[in-house]
């Protein structure tokens, strides 16, 4: 039986409020779908990494500055149309290169730790998982308010609750996969901020600031 027989698919507004609403029940859906992982990047994952980069360069060129996120990784970095453009484009890919890597550090953590499914249920796990950190893009629309992106932890229990029905860790070991993998997670998204950082510099020292 077809796999849209059993599971219908989603809309992208309904799967996000759904999973995020109530992920317990959304994750068994999920692993009932076991969809490809190209179906999750294109019609879910692709979307909704285009909200940092959107919101971010028009708030940038609202504003006159560039909110990067909260804390120690707030920077009022003064920008051109130029780097903005160029950070939009390095958030963007920045984002799918570092969910696709965390994907496959997942999926081989999650071994590790006595899982017994990798592959495409990883994508899957660390895509929808993601939703709260690409949805909170948004809030870079007032660089400002780039603090309101700590709504964005709210990822960690989601992937703390899906590590078991995706993956298949053990329960007693889902809270050590959800560490390690938070911590690879917020590695990634370290040197992302960095990149974007750069790129402001290297405009600046080019004379186009």
């Amino acid at each position: 039986m077809p796999v849209d027989e059993i599971a219908p698919r989603r809309s992208i507004a309904a799967r996000a409020a759904a999973i995020v609403l109530s992920p317990r029940s959304e994750w068994a859906r999920i692993a009932a779908e076991d969809r490809p992982s190209g179906e999750v990047l294109n019609r879910y994952v692709l979307p909704l990494s285009l909200i940092w980069p959107v919101c971010a360069s028009i708030g940038a060129l609202t504003f006159g500055h560039f909110g990067y996120g909260a804390g120690p990784l707030s920077d009022p970095t003064p920008v051109t149309p130029v780097s903005v453009l160029g950070s939009a484009i390095i958030v963007f890919l920045g984002t799918l290169f570092s969910l696709l890597a965390l994907a496959m550090f997942a999926s081989i953590v999650a071994r590790h730790h006595g899982g017994t499914h990798g592959g495409d249920r990883a994508f899957a796990l660390i895509g929808y998982g993601s939703t709260p950190v690409l949805l909170a893009g948004v809030v870079a629309l007032v660089p400002s308010l780039a603090w309101l992106g700590l709504v964005a932890l709210y990822g960690v229990r989601l992937l703390y609750l899906g590590a078991a029905p995706m993956l298949g860790v053990p329960r007693e070991k889902v809270l050590r996969f959800t560490v390690v993998v938070v911590a690879a997670a917020t590695l990634l998204n370290v040197i992302v901020v960095m990149m974007t950082r750069l790129n402001d510099a290297l405009i600046t020292g080019m004379g186009m600031a």
